[in-house]
């Protein structure tokens, strides 16, 4: 499968969960036993009307609006900084940096230990 089928399969999948969900939670809530609320049994379905309208928004901005990190690097990095990040070979570097700072904090530890 090409990498936009995907993505498009992607976001249709999370877009189906994101309805399902609040679907659920909308029927749930609807057919919660209406409590007297401050005297009120209108009180508290006005309580739940705002509640689902503040949860139809989160819903609809969670999925419009959400950001992961790889978005992000996809977004901000172009094709030619993918090569060149290859090209740096970052992983492999940063990987000997905390080797040689293990060795040195452990040569650090055994003269600390000797002079003790």
């Amino acid at each position: 499968m090409a990498r936009p089928a995907r993505a498009l399969l992607a976001r249709l999948a999370g877009g189906v969960l994101t309805v399902g969900l609040f679907g659920a939670w909308a029927v749930a809530m609807v057919y919660a036993p209406a409590q007297a609320l401050l005297g009120h049994v209108s009180t508290f379905r006005t309580l739940q009307g705002y509640g689902l309208a503040i949860g139809l928004g989160l819903a609809l901005s969670s999925y419009a609006l959400w950001k992961t990190p790889a978005d992000l690097v996809k977004r901000t990095l172009t094709s030619g900084s993918w090569v060149r990040y290859a090209d740096l070979d970052v992983d492999n570097v940063l990987g000997d940096q905390v080797r040689r700072d293990k060795e040195r904090l452990v040569e650090y530890r055994s003269l600390n230990k000797a002079g003790d």
